[in-house]
């Protein structure tokens, strides 16, 4: 009975090679789909200036408040556009608003 067994997974350990081995880009099925390279490719220098001050787009925390062992949070989307270092120059608010609402358990129900 244990050689039965042992017969079977070595069978079942087979048949998973063979399908791994036809399914593989190296496999003799699948020899006329793939290529092979000598390495990877340089890919080309970029030579165009980054541009700046092109608006980018965070939602910010407007308002946070406690209501019933809750904290609800209240985010809004802002369009920000940032000088060359780094810093805001403008800031428009949008159209997106977003509430969080998660359990408080430092809220007691009972006194």
């Amino acid at each position: 009975m244990e050689k039965m067994k042992t017969f079977r997974l070595l069978c079942l350990g087979l048949l998973i090679t063979g399908a791994a081995y036809l399914d593989s880009p190296f496999s003799f099925l699948n020899k006329e789909y793939y290529y092979e390279t000598d390495g990877p490719r340089p890919a080309p220098a970029i030579t165009e200036p980054a541009i700046r001050n092109l608006p980018e787009y965070q939602m910010m925390l407007v308002e946070e408040r406690k209501s019933n062992g809750y904290i609800i949070e209240i985010y809004r989307e802002y369009e920000v556009i940032r000088d060359k270092t780094g810093k805001i120059v403008e800031k428009k608010p949008g159209d997106k608003i977003e509430e969080v609402k998660y359990r408080d358990y430092s809220f007691r129900l009972a006194p």
